[in-house]
């Protein structure tokens, strides 16, 4: 925890939420800089241009046309407060561009506006320049959400209650101003030579206290507002060097909280969203200000009335009210190295996120927004997704075996990976193979196994990566030469070269609100006891970038690092540290390495003693990594590489032949169904051919009939032939011949007749044969194919059977699934322990690959890394044809250092220069306490991106009263339930924008999250059974063990609600002395019982609660001599509110919940209406869970009811 006086708020920002906000301020350049040294410069980049801020190489596009001159577009629907305006201070106008008045300027005078001068301001302040939203704008455009976002955050201040945290907490480079000679008039010279000397002026500052009040009366108190006593943030700044002259246009910043408090007290807030153009035009008038020169055009100096005639016009100018301010009392010494470029930068005054939202909204208009983003704002939707706890074919398919990456983490002694958090990642690979971008969400609670999924990402991207780097056959061909090169000394360069797109894309950012996420990612990836002994990646390195100097490493090996995967980066602190531990470190510098790979000489002189030579030594890290240089490194590399292939070979292999033992049942199933269908045809078309022959046999017999009757016509003829009458009676007709040729022409008819019966009857003899024929020939097709299908039967019935016993109870059918609902989450499908060790080797070896192919290529590694550490130490490039190469210098690191950690506060310092979509991966941890506008700068620069959280833990911090943001959404167009904090975070989006998808029941209706993890294994009950049933719909399946009774445990006994007597008058709102009383019982009962350091915290749902009972224990400070704890830390980390608590867990909670009259219903209500406060609470608490309160106030409200259903009362003992 930060001190108060160094304490840092961000209004509306989740780095106000925890109490290391205040490091991301480690982003002042200032005196540090001095502490650096020759050899950390050896590679800075030459000052040859003035210094530009970070971040340019996004351009805002140039302001559109007037307003007015055309109707908006559908691309410009939706597109509020866009008009652009221009800016005549003062002594001239302000109006909105085209606009057809000008309004005088108010004139300026010492001190603030007074009350008549800030209204006469307002036209001064900028707070007319947005239109009113168009009646045809689009609701929750991508424009409006961004609109939104940016004007919260633009009364997001980087407040102090001490100077000296603007410049490090360096107090000794504050300087007073309180009447002149000012330092650089009294001839001041740099006390760090060689370091150039610098000031920074801040032109006054807001009294966020006074502020806050302000915005309160307006918009209503909420029921946890913050309070910001004692703190302020500046109106301005500006540097000056060594003579008090302005240090260019770029060292000069406007408070935007001071902009846009004016404006939304005089209910302008729709004006928000147009702060860059605003700042823009401000800047410009303010350093026109600061810039002046005497009769002869020589420049001056700033003196104390230039200063405080440029705060009165800027108090003028903005508006600010009178007791809003407070007068220009400071200057601070910074510092600069010689070598390095133009000032130091300026500290941060506003948000972080103000630069990366302005870019993501002019790539939104402009149509070049990434499509991570594009998703993020639900611009693209994912296509209807299923239901994952109710559709188990959907599991089944994300963890098939083909689904599965070849390699994964060897962790040791760690939980296995069960169902769900397989199939969440195999769904990160299969959904983004190839070149896809998007978002994957995943929904996860506390101990449900976050950590282990970040590692097997980690694993297959490092797989993924050596997979590309193995097709070269010399790694030298993968960097390409560009022709550019940095001078780092007398005739010596650096340089740059490109690499092969194949090799890019597989770089992994991990990015959090939350500084102890980010530093528990750098120090658990590359953890000695994470992982199975043996494997050894740059692990020299790895130790002197956690410890620094040998003198810290650890002494017990299994804590000492494994290897190299990740470093913490982001604000400038751990850049610096980064820089000087990885690269510049004297014994394991990895500059050192590459060189020694280079076959260069390393050796170094050792102190000797008095009248001694000094000797020549090896830096540690060659006797540890036995770097191989020419030949030795390429054959290296070669067996590297053949180690690789082949076992990537059999692992998928193994894959793919479990990959058809999962057809084989579906393959079986159809098999029945087609034997069956054979089964009927054979049937069928035996009984057709039955009919067949029966009628063939008809008509044969038919047939013998109708010759037998052709014949005797034709005999019959015959006869009555022989019997014709002679020639006379012939000729002369006789009677006898009349009958005659009667009886024939009769004889004849029956002849043909027969004739014509019989080729009927023949005819369809022919057709009785050929449907015979044809019947008996498709029942011996039927029969053989009914054979081949019996015998493949057998064959697939023995193959399944055999796979059965092979795979045993982690084959997926669906008897898998009908196993019930804990049986399956807790299962391992597919693998075997074998198969998972064969995955293992093959992430050790793709490791083996990295290091091999740095070797080789260490020459131009070098030159790459040294260039992006000098970057990484004197800001940005200037030069536009380097920046577009700095994705290159960040994939270098990244073969080196796979993973790299940073909050979301320092991604635009850290990465301002980076394209879009210029990383592989980003990983978000505790998505669901970050704010929604957090997360868009990672989101730019990344193609792909697996966010995890919990949106029932801590929700975001927001200090902005809920009826401004109410009003700025309403004003933006924006449901604020849907894209503003609390209610919004980036995991509430993320879930939204993921194609893979559950759904809880709620009283409230259906909870929609990413792919849920289900295992929980961190908690007992009856932790876990609240948590559980206020929650995750009773869905969580319990894996945590048995009961370990801890020292806390062992005294105070089982989890229990006391109930002490809350009748008395409360000394505070919601304090009860009562409850208080029995917690300091419980701490004294430790503390007699001899605890030490008790591993416990003391939870409240309310700040004065927790403030209260801070008081209480710091007036025993013999408490703590007795559990041997520093009293001012203890209190700071293990009493407060539910934020306090982030990411930690402790064997016992004691959650004091207050508020026990009952005036104090509303209070109780806003705790208990939705399930975080309480969730947060029990899921702290490893072991036990001790309630102090009034359980007749809080047995019924709201989700409190189940902790009185599950949690007994007893008295305290």
């Amino acid at each position: 925890m930060l001190g108060c006086a160094h304490f840092l708020i961000a209004m509306s920002s989740p780095h106000a939420n925890h109490p290391d906000a205040g490091k991301d301020l480690a982003d002042l350049p200032a005196p540090h800089e001095a502490t650096q040294g020759t050899k950390e410069v050896a590679n800075a980049i030459p000052a040859k241009k003035p210094h530009r801020r970070a971040g340019a190489a996004f351009r805002q596009p140039a302001p559109a046309a007037l307003p007015g001159s055309a109707p908006l577009t559908d691309g410009q629907a939706g597109a509020v407060d866009r008009a652009p305006f221009s800016l005549s201070l003062p002594g001239a106008s302000v109006r909105p561009a085209g606009g057809a008045a000008d309004t005088p300027a108010a004139a300026a005078t010492p001190g603030a506006a007074r009350s008549g001068d800030a209204e006469a301001g307002a036209a001064l302040a900028v707070l007319e320049l947005a239109p009113a939203a168009p009646a045809h704008a689009v609701q929750d455009s991508a424009h409006a959400i961004l609109s939104s976002w940016l004007s919260l955050e633009v009364l997001a201040p980087l407040a102090y209650t001490d100077p000296a945290t603007l410049v490090g907490g360096d107090r000794a480079a504050i300087a007073k101003v309180d009447g002149e000679p000012l330092p650089w008039q009294r001839g001041e010279q740099s006390y760090k030579p060689p370091f150039r000397l610098f000031y920074l002026v801040v032109l006054g500052e807001v009294s966020m206290e006074m502020c806050m009040t302000d915005l309160l009366a307006s918009f209503g108190k909420d029921e946890e507002t913050r309070t910001f006593q004692r703190h302020r943030a500046p109106i301005a700044m500006a540097i000056v060097d060594q003579d008090g002259l302005p240090a260019g246009p770029d060292t000069v910043s406007i408070s935007s909280f001071a902009w846009g408090v004016p404006a939304v007290l005089r209910g302008k807030a729709g004006t928000l969203a147009r702060w860059p153009d605003a700042e823009r035009l401000l800047r410009e008038q303010l350093h026109q200000r600061l810039v002046r020169v005497d009769g002869g055009g020589r420049p001056l100096p700033l003196d104390l009335r230039a200063i405080h005639d440029i705060h009165a016009w800027l108090c003028s100018t903005l508006g600010l009210r009178a007791d809003h301010v407070l007068p220009p009392s400071f200057v601070a010494r910074l510092y600069r190295h010689p070598k390095l470029e133009g000032a130091p930068d300026l500290p941060p005054i506003n948000s972080f996120y103000l630069d990366d939202l302005a870019t993501a909204r002019a790539m939104v208009d402009a149509g070049t927004a990434p499509e991570t983003l594009l998703r993020y704002l639900s611009v693209l939707k994912p296509a209807p997704a299923v239901d994952l706890l109710k559709d188990t074919a959907g599991i089944a398919a994300l963890i098939a075996p083909a689904r599965f990456p070849p390699a994964r983490w060897p962790s040791r002694g760690s939980h296995p990976v069960v169902t769900l958090q397989q199939a969440a990642v195999n769904a990160a690979r299969s959904e983004f193979a190839g070149d896809r971008q998007g978002i994957l969400a995943v929904n996860g609670p506390p101990g449900t196994g976050k950590m282990t999924l970040l590692r097997d990402l980690v694993a297959h991207c490092v797989e993924s990566r050596a997979a590309r780097l193995v097709e070269f056959d010399d790694p030298n061909k993968a960097f390409i030469p560009t022709g550019q090169r940095f001078q780092v000394g007398d005739g010596e360069f650096l340089h740059l070269h490109g690499l092969d797109p194949r090799i890019k894309g597989f770089e992994v950012l991990v990015a959090s609100s939350n500084n102890k996420a980010v530093e528990n990612v750098s120090r658990e990836l590359p953890a000695g006891r994470s992982i199975e002994p043996g494997p050894r990646y740059f692990s020299s390195t790895a130790r002197a970038l956690l410890y620094g100097e040998e003198k810290n490493f650890p002494a017990d090996p299994a804590d000492q690092p494994w290897g190299l995967m990740a470093a913490a980066l982001g604000n400038s602190r751990n850049r610096r540290d980064f820089r000087q531990r990885f690269w510049l470190h004297e014994d394991f510098g990895f500059a050192t390495y590459l060189k020694a790979a280079r076959g260069l000489d390393v050796s170094r002189p050792e102190p000797a003693a008095e009248g001694q030579a000094p000797r020549m030594v090896a830096p540690r890290i060659v006797a540890a990594e036995r770097p191989l240089s020419g030949d030795a490194a390429q054959q290296q590399w070669k067996r590297a590489r053949k180690s690789f292939i082949e076992l990537k070979h059999s692992v998928e292999a193994i894959l793919a032949r479990l990959e058809e033992a999962r057809t084989l049942a579906p393959r079986l199933t159809r098999l029945h169904d087609d034997i069956s269908q054979l089964h009927v045809r054979h049937k069928a078309t035996a009984q057709s051919l039955s009919t067949a022959a029966a009628a063939y046999a008809l008509a044969i017999e038919g047939s013998s009939k109708a010759r037998a009757a052709v014949v005797a016509a034709e005999r019959e003829l015959q006869a009555l032939q022989a019997a014709r009458p002679g020639v006379s009676a012939r000729v002369f007709v006789s009677e006898a011949f009349r009958r005659w040729m009667s009886e024939a022409s009769a004889r004849e008819g029956v002849h043909r007749e027969a004739v014509r019966a019989e080729a009927q009857v023949q005819a369809t003899l022919e057709t009785a044969a050929q449907r015979q024929k044809g019947f008996a020939e498709e029942l011996g097709m039927v029969n053989a194919q009914l054979e081949t299908a019996q015998r493949e039967e057998e064959n697939l019935g023995a193959m399944l059977k055999e796979a059965y016993a092979r795979i045993g109870d982690r084959f997926v059918d669906e008897s898998f699934f009908d196993r019930g609902h804990e049986a399956w989450n807790l299962a391992m499908p597919w693998l075997n322990d074998q198969i998972h060790k064969e995955r293992e080797k093959l992430f050790i070896a793709a490791l083996e690959v990295h290091k091999a192919f740095v070797t080789v290529a260490a020459h131009k590694m070098e030159h790459n890394l040294g260039v992006l550490m000098a970057a990484l130490q004197s800001g940005t490039f200037q030069d536009a044809a380097r920046r577009q190469l700095l994705p290159d210098l960040w994939s270098s690191l990244f073969l080196v250092v796979p993973v790299v950690a940073t909050t979301f506060a320092s991604v635009h310092r850290m990465l301002g220069d980076l394209a879009p979509a210029s990383f592989g991966w980003l990983l978000v941890d505790e998505a669901g306490q970050a704010t929604p506008q957090a997360a868009v700068g990672a989101l730019m620069r990344a193609r792909r991106a697996v966010i995890v959280g919990d949106t029932l833990q801590i929700p975001p911090v927001v200090t902005i009263p809920e009826n401004l943001v109410n009003q700025i959404a309403l004003q933006q167009r924006v449901d604020r339930s849907l894209w503003c904090a609390p209610q919004a975070s980036v995991q509430t989006l993320a879930d939204s924008a993921s194609a893979i998808q559950a759904r809880f029941s709620t009283p409230d209706g259906t909870r929609v999250v990413g792919l849920p993890l289900l295992v929980r294994r961190r908690f007992q009950e009856p932790m876990f059974g609240v948590s559980n049933a206020i929650a995750y719909d009773n869905r969580m399946v319990p894996a945590m063990g048995p009961d370990s009774v801890g020292d806390v445990a062992d005294v105070l006994g089982p989890s229990a609600w006391f109930d002490p007597d809350t009748s008395s008058t409360a000394s505070a709102p919601k304090w009860s002395a009562e409850e208080g009383q029995v917690v300091m019982r419980m701490l004294r009962k430790l503390a007699r019982a001899g605890v030490q350091h008790p591993d416990i915290y003391v939870i409240c749902p309310f700040r004065v609660v927790a403030q209260e009972m801070r008081l209480l224990l710091r007036a025993e400070p013999q408490l703590f001599e007795l559990f041997g704890v520093d009293a001012r830390k203890w209190l700071d980390e293990r009493v407060g509110t539910i934020h306090t608590f982030q990411g930690k867990e402790a064997e016992a909670v004691i959650a004091v919940l207050g508020a026990p009259m009952a005036g104090e219903k509303g209070a109780r209500q806003w705790a208990g209406g939705v399930p975080n406060i309480l969730n947060v609470m029990a899921s702290r608490a490893k072991s036990r869970l001790y309630v102090v309160g009034s359980r007749t106030a809080w047995g019924s409200v709201g989700h409190f009811a189940e902790l009185a259903r599950q949690v007994p009362k007893r008295p305290f003992a």
